[in-house]
């Protein structure tokens, strides 16, 4: 099975290693935001101002998080 070894220096990476280490709960913020926006869009009744700002927020997340 492959491993993968992340390094980081100390206190000087300490913003990158704190985000490598959160990195499923960001993915999991993502997908729930993704989700609220899809849910608006397909079960309530947005404005049209109000649906461009959901797409403007879906387009910003990656789509391989929802396909």
């Amino acid at each position: 099975m492959p491993r993968v070894t992340l390094t980081f220096d100390l206190p000087e990476e300490a913003a990158e290693f704190r985000m490598a280490i959160e990195a499923a709960e960001y993915q999991s913020a993502l997908e729930d935001i993704e989700r609220l926006c899809r849910n608006v869009r397909k079960y309530g009744e947005p404005s049209d101002d109000v649906r461009a700002v959901l797409e403007q927020v879906r387009s910003l997340i990656p789509a391989t998080l929802y396909e």
